[in-house]
């Protein structure tokens, strides 16, 4: 998949999150190459971190593990300046390429 095509993805992803009227507060990647944003959902009162899955076949079925999320939240919080108080939320967020124009996005909310 082209890198373009990806930072594309990434980009509608974000417009999304914000059209919703929600706050990005970063993105993080870590050693495994898994990509995800950290945002605040500002109706629901909860900080996010989603998972993003890009994809230029069908959608993936793979189930994303509570115990993988939880490493993931853990490991984030564990490296802010200061400790928050908000509840945390999982979520995945699938891309998927349609054609370079065109990409078809699927929200999960609460997925783990």
């Amino acid at each position: 998949m082209d890198d373009a095509v990806i930072l594309k993805a990434f980009k509608c992803v974000k417009r999304f999150i914000t059209q919703n009227g929600n706050t990005i507060i970063e993105d993080i990647a870590n050693e495994h190459g898994d990509d995800y944003i950290v945002y605040y959902d500002n109706d629901e009162d909860e900080m996010v971190i989603a998972k993003i899955r890009i994809t230029d076949g069908e959608f993936p079925e793979e189930a994303f593990s509570r115990k993988k999320f939880e490493a993931i939240a853990a490991e984030y919080l564990s490296n802010l300046d200061k400790a928050i108080d908000a509840k945390i939320r999982g979520d995945v967020i699938d891309v998927r390429i349609i054609n370079e124009d065109r990409g078809f996005l699927r929200h999960h909310k609460r997925f783990v």
